[in-house]
């Protein structure tokens, strides 16, 4: 591969960063729905070639069990995520909520202990009280971290994308 074309696909890519982290910041929500229907059509379609291709084996099929119960595996999980795709987005945001909560949990069954005891522990009270209050927050409320990821997200891509394009600028010059 040639330099100059490394340095186009520099450029090509920076530009499509760009892009992408402006459509994550106006309107990633819908976006993100999209993709994640997009792997839903993806997983369907992976589980209906899974249980086609058990069926067209003509030896024997034990082989190719697993292969068949996964491809009905993936075919539901697809077609729920393709009807609810907001459990997808929430999920993982939900899990993190809930590490916090239990993490916020532990922490003031440790410094509570501590802080009765008359020893200056009250910063590390106030945090975990804070780190319990914020993953209960997030627990039941996961939408909204989901809705800051993805416009924290979008504006990664803008950052990385404006230094990528900066970048291809300032050694075209040299």
């Amino acid at each position: 591969m040639k330099i100059t074309t490394f340095r186009v696909h520099e450029w090509v890519l920076a530009v499509a960063k760009i892009l992408f982290g402006l459509i994550l910041i106006i309107a990633g929500k819908p976006v993100i729905h999209w993709l994640v229907q997009l792997a839903g059509a993806f997983l369907v379609g992976w589980g209906i070639f899974q249980i086609i291709r058990y069926y067209r084996k003509e030896e024997d099929r034990s082989q190719y069990t697993l292969l068949f119960g996964a491809g009905i595996v993936m075919g539901i999980l697809g077609l729920l995520i393709l009807v609810r795709p907001g459990i997808v987005i929430n999920f993982f945001p939900a899990v993190i909520g809930l590490v916090l909560f239990i993490s916020g949990l532990n922490h003031i069954l440790f410094y509570g202990p501590l802080f009765t005891d008359g020893r200056a522990y009250i910063f590390g009270t106030i945090l975990a009280v804070l780190e319990l209050i914020a993953g209960f927050l997030i627990f039941f409320h996961p939408g909204r971290l989901a809705d800051f990821l993805i416009v924290l997200s979008g504006a990664c891509l803008l950052f990385a994308g404006i230094n990528g394009l900066l970048s291809y600028i300032m050694n075209k010059k040299r």
